[in-house]
């Protein structure tokens, strides 16, 4: 008998309307100081947690990677448009809105897959200036989580016609 590798495994999302993320962030020593940036969005329940938390997974002399755990991310109706036209975008994306509390640092606050909610569109007020907006390409699990959403609630717009006067 031989042994078969076995198959990495997938989470499935299926029916959640959160799921736990962990965003990694790289700093980079360049020009005589750390640059941060987003480096990537990861999910599975491993990155759950009540509070956010930074654990230091690499400590290099130029480059750090940090891992920020605690995150959810979250479907809501109310965001339905914007999620599908996220799916259809090459490559879709997970939106990070992070803080830079000091010079070549960078501190993430909302993982999400909407751009209207990252930005705050509807909000009555746009983001603080002192934040921002990184989009990262999404995870294959969650390209699949988002795009059941969409398929199960995603309604098209009909279009509004002229109608035609008649003389």
């Amino acid at each position: 008998m031989t042994d078969t590798p076995e198959q990495p495994r997938t989470p499935s999302y299926q029916g959640a309307r959160t799921v736990p993320a962990g965003v990694m962030v790289a700093s980079e020593w360049r020009g005589g100081q750390w640059h941060s940036r987003v480096d990537g969005v990861l999910s599975g329940a491993r990155f759950a947690g009540e509070q956010r938390e930074r654990q230091l997974m690499r400590d290099g002399d130029t480059l750090k990677l940090y891992l920020w755990t605690g995150f959810k991310l979250h479907l809501r109706k109310r965001y339905v448009d914007d999620y599908a036209l996220n799916v259809r975008n090459d490559p879709p994306s997970v939106y990070v809105v992070h803080r830079v509390p000091a010079p070549g640092e960078l501190e993430p606050f909302l993982v999400t897959v909407s751009m209207d909610e990252a930005q705050k569109l509807d909000a009555p007020e746009l983001r603080d200036p002192e934040e921002h907006v990184t989009g990262v390409p999404m995870p294959p699990e969650v390209y699949r989580w988002v795009e059941e959403f969409v398929l199960d609630h995603y309604e098209p717009r009909k279009p509004k016609g002229k109608r035609r006067q008649e003389s």
